[in-house]
């Protein structure tokens, strides 16, 4: 099956191969942490795209994949900006992330 981005096995296999080597993928001279924030944006916008694809090749609109679409989106991004910040995120428990009365 082919379409304009290539097939679907195409894009699998590129899954794959982020699953098993990670930002090892990363293009020598390219800036990891941004390669690495790039990809994941990537992926965060596929997973949005995947609702419609599903609603279209079904031929039925199902509220829990779009929901669940969204939210898995959502989840990816939030990650990739604690995750890739440039800074480290507080650790739950700490004076720096537990809420002082004032």
């Amino acid at each position: 099956m082919r379409n304009e981005v290539g097939s679907v096995d195409e894009v699998v296999e590129y899954l794959l191969e982020l699953t098993e080597q990670g930002a090892g993928l990363c293009p020598a001279g390219v800036d990891r942490t941004q390669w690495s924030r790039d990809v994941l944006a990537e992926l965060a916008h596929a997973v949005e795209l995947l609702d419609g694809a599903v609603e279209r090749l079904s031929g039925r609109h199902n509220p829990v994949v779009a929901r669940n679409a969204h939210i898995l989106a959502t989840t990816i991004n939030a990650h990739r900006n604690v995750a890739l910040a440039r800074v480290p995120a507080p650790v739950v428990g700490t004076r720096s992330w537990t809420h002082r009365a004032g």
